[in-house]
């Protein structure tokens, strides 16, 4: 399914408003830990990039097609940036599959 929606979600928690770009929070040359090089109020809610976040969204969309039984999670979260866009993905296809 194209979604308008989830993919104006992957452009919000990739901070593209402000990044111009959907790959730039897996790009070394923004992140210098421990200094940032671009303001934290810019930084993205993911580290994972625009591929990344539809891959989620497909492998999301077949256990949802499949009706496959179980919750969502993600561990290891930086700003939670995947699970909002987890939510979004369950409240677009109205499934009441819980996340985290």
């Amino acid at each position: 399914m194209n979604s308008l929606y989830l993919d104006l979600m992957k452009k919000v928690v990739n901070n593209y408003i402000y990044l111009g770009t959907n790959s730039a929070s897996c790009d070394k040359r923004y992140y210098s830990y421990p200094s940032w090089l671009i303001p934290r109020t810019c930084l993205p809610h993911t580290l994972c990039n625009d591929q990344q976040l539809s891959v989620l969204e497909k492998i999301m969309e077949y256990i949802h097609l499949e009706k496959i039984d179980g919750d969502f999670i993600e561990v290891g979260v930086w700003r939670g940036g995947a699970s909002i866009f987890m939510k979004a993905f369950l409240k677009e296809y109205n499934s009441e599959k819980n996340y985290g």
